[in-house]
């Protein structure tokens, strides 16, 4: 099978497409042998399948077999993914918003309304779709044609550049 990965690198397409498969069978298997909460086995594909193919099949050095060589892939982009998640979701149990705004009785300071007409567009309609509407990351990527790492990264953006506005509004 070494000749599968020389046959990708010359731009054989049947062999490009079998590497695919093999990455989304792996991702497949690693996810639901799992449980991955914040991502999709076919994030993970994707995310593999662009690592395999930007530069990792020219560094397989031919020392074992290519399916484990690219199970090895499967699995560290799964481990990275898992790791970004946890530390994403930490970051964001971990965000204060100011503690003027936590006050009830306290209005003037923080007003969702103002802080959301100051957002960009896409900020603005992103936060409005995943809070006040539910949509959820799969729905969006879906949508936009994104991973849903992609979605969840957007979100962070838009959520932290809100906090800004409130903590400049207070």
């Amino acid at each position: 099978m070494v000749r599968l990965f020389q046959a990708a690198l010359a731009g054989d397409r049947r062999a490009t497409e079998e590497i695919h498969g093999l990455i989304r069978r792996f991702a497949r298997h690693l996810c639901h042998r799992r449980d991955t909460p914040g991502f999709d086995w076919e994030d993970v594909a994707q995310d593999a399948s662009r690592r395999a193919f930007d530069g990792g099949l020219e560094r397989y050095r031919g020392s074992g077999s290519e399916q484990s060589y690219l199970y090895t892939i499967v699995k560290t982009t799964a481990l990275q993914m898992a790791r970004s998640s946890a530390r994403r979701a930490a970051r964001e149990d971990a965000a204060e918003w100011p503690a003027e705004s936590r006050s009830p009785d306290d209005t003037a300071h923080f007003e969702v309304g103002t802080i959301l007409s100051k957002l960009a567009e896409d900020c603005r309609g992103l936060l409005v779709r995943v809070f006040l509407l539910g949509a959820t990351y799969t729905e969006l990527a879906r949508e936009w044609n994104l991973a849903e790492s992609s979605v969840r990264s957007r979100l962070s953006r838009c959520l932290r550049k809100a906090r800004l506005l409130a903590e400049e509004g207070s």
